[in-house]
C-alpha cells in the first residue's frame, strides 16, 4: 500500500515496494491529488485506502509521475492492487491526437469537472478535427486555434492570437481550460459546452432557447446553423453538429 509523508505543506503519495519508490507526485492539496487520481480506475481496495490517506490530514503523498504510469500499463503498481491506467481510459477522438494532449484534455475535464469527450468533441468541430492550435477562422474573424479564440478572448487570457497560433496543442490546452475557468460551474451538457465558446449567454438554458433571430448581424453570420429555415437559431440547431462530432468521435477508429 502506499504511504504517507509530511514535507513543506505539500501533497505526495509513495510507493511501497518498486522501482519507483523515490518518485514524487506532488498536489498543493487534498482535493488536487483526488483530481489527479480520478481517471485512474481502481479496484476497491486501492480506492480505499487512498481515501483513508487524504482523509489523515496528511501533506505530502508520493506517486509516480503521470507520464511514467501512461509508459506502464499493466504493471503491477501499489503492490499489485492497480487494476487499471489512464492509458486505457479512452475519449472520443482519442486516437487522432497525442498521449500527452489526451492526457492533459482528461485531466482539465476532471478539473472542471466537465466530460472529457464535450471537450473533443467542441474541439473537434472548431478544428476540422485537426486539433491544430494554428488553424484559424476561415470567414476571417480574426479567431485561431482548439476552441477558435477571438483576439478579444485572447486578450483577456493575458494572450494574444499570434502567441496562441505559435504553441503547440498542448501548451495551448493551458488557455483553453483557462477559458473554461469561470464559466464550467454553470455547464452540464454539450450542448453547453459548446455554449461556452459560441454564446456563453445560453449555458444553462433550455435547448429550444433562441440565440439568434432574423433579422439581425448575429443571425446573417449564424444563418447555416439554422436548419429547419425559420428564421431562428435555437441552443439546439447551434450545438447539432457538435453532437455529430461526439458521435463520430466515440466510433471506432476515432474513440481511443
Amino acid at each position: 500500500m502506499p504511504t504517507a509523508v509530511q514535507l513543506d505543506g505539500s501533497i505526495e503519495l509513495r510507493l511501497a515496494g518498486g522501482a519507483h519508490d523515490d518518485t514524487a507526485r506532488r498536489f498543493a492539496t487534498p482535493e488536487e491529488a483526488e483530481r489527479w487520481l480520478r481517471p485512474f480506475q481502481f479496484n476497491t481496495r486501492i480506492v480505499d485506502g487512498v481515501a483513508a490517506l487524504l482523509q489523515a490530514n496528511t501533506s505530502l503523498i508520493g506517486l509516480p509521475s503521470r507520464e511514467e504510469i501512461l509508459d506502464l500499463a499493466g504493471a503491477q503498481l501499489f503492490s499489485g492492487l492497480l487494476v487499471a491506467v489512464p492509458a486505457l481510459h479512452q475519449i472520443a477522438f482519442g486516437a487522432k491526437v497525442s498521449p500527452a494532449f489526451k492526457s492533459k484534455v482528461i485531466t482539465i475535464a476532471a478539473n472542471l469537472n466537465i466530460d472529457p469527450d464535450f471537450l473533443m468533441a467542441c474541439m473537434a468541430f472548431e478544428t476540422g478535427e485537426t486539433f491544430s492550435p494554428s488553424i484559424k477562422n476561415q470567414a476571417g474573424s480574426g479567431a485561431v486555434g482548439l476552441i477558435q479564440f477571438m483576439p478579444n478572448t485572447a486578450q483577456s487570457l493575458g494572450t494574444t492570437t499570434n502567441a496562441l497560433a505559435k504553441m503547440n496543442d498542448v501548451q495551448q490546452l493551458d488557455y483553453v481550460e483557462r477559458y473554461f475557468r469561470s464559466l464550467h460551474r454553470r455547464i452540464s451538457s454539450i450542448e453547453d459546452v459548446y455554449m461556452a465558446i459560441l454564446w456563453p449567454a445560453a449555458i444553462g438554458r433550455t435547448n429550444a432557447a433562441v440565440l439568434f433571430r432574423q433579422p439581425s448581424i448575429a443571425y446573417a453570420q449564424n444563418q447555416g446553423l439554422d436548419s429547419n429555415g425559420d428564421g431562428m437559431v435555437t441552443k439546439a440547431e447551434a450545438a447539432a453538429p457538435v453532437v455529430r462530432e461526439l458521435a463520430k468521435g466515440r466510433r471506432a477508429g476515432f474513440l481511443g
